[in-house]
């Protein structure tokens, strides 16, 4: 039995490894992309810093934010308008 749980361990272990090696690096980077309204992506600009009012009001109108250079300058769409 414990031989069957290290096992177990050592195989969940190299999988989350594997998992993350594969994610895309960058600060927030797992956070911002689990944000799928304007008004998630509000909130991490706002915990990056100041400056997000005009890219919220812009999202509002068409469903996509775009990063800062900083943060990669992606763009994100189909977001909800809310």
């Amino acid at each position: 039995m414990r031989k069957l749980i290290c096992a177990l361990a050592a195989t969940l272990l190299a999988t989350t490894v594997a998992a993350q090696d594969r994610m895309p690096q960058g600060p927030s980077t797992w956070i911002a992309q689990s944000a799928t309204s304007c008004s998630g992506w509000k909130a991490i600009c706002d915990a990056r810093g100041p400056g997000c009012d005009a890219k919220y009001r812009q999202c509002l109108k068409s469903g996509c934010w775009t990063e800062g250079a900083k943060w990669g300058g992606g763009t994100h769409c189909s977001l909800a308008k809310r």
